[in-house]
């Protein structure tokens, strides 16, 4: 009977790096976001409603698949691309849930008012303001998506020399 060959142990992955790295990166994106919104006029409020949607709550299910993927394939090295690339996970999802919550009618999100309902609020004195939020929403829902995309086209992945197509 042959013997069975030895696994190398795997270095561990500490998540709650993970978590930070990944709440550090959205944190910058969404300033940056933030900053050149108000420069050219831009409400702040769609950063700020995005901001609090992603960054209160979320157990990061997804960036942390993301790294898993990574170090299982044998990732090395600086973590810092496959962090962003983790947080453009975040985002992506962040999409998928404002879309959701209008879809559903959903009130809150992580305990907290969801994205259309924290617009309405932001505009209550406006006379269609539900009608606003949920506008407002959808296209929030658009930009998270597109942001997600412009995270992971920035990550600075590179690829792998043994990939071919």
């Amino acid at each position: 009977m042959p013997a069975t060959p030895q696994v190398p142990k795997a270095s561990r992955i500490d998540l709650p790096t993970v978590h930070r790295g990944v709440d550090a990166h959205l944190n910058r994106f969404l300033d940056a976001k933030a900053r050149s919104a108000a420069a050219e006029g831009f409400p702040a409020e769609v950063t700020e409603v995005l901001r609090d949607l992603i960054l209160t709550g979320g157990k990061r299910i997804r960036p942390v698949l993301c790294v898993i993927g990574w170090h299982a394939a044998g990732g090395s090295g600086d973590m810092a691309p496959v962090l962003r690339t983790a947080a453009s996970l975040e985002m992506f999802h962040a999409s998928a849930l404002i879309h959701d919550d209008v879809m559903d009618g959903s009130i809150t999100r992580r305990g907290r008012s969801s994205a259309h309902k924290a617009l309405a609020a932001r505009h209550a004195d406006h006379p269609h303001a539900a009608r606003l939020g949920t506008n407002a929403a959808i296209l929030l829902g658009d930009l998270a998506l597109s942001w997600s995309d412009e995270i992971l086209h920035t990550a600075g992945l590179r690829p792998c020399p043994t990939w071919s197509f």
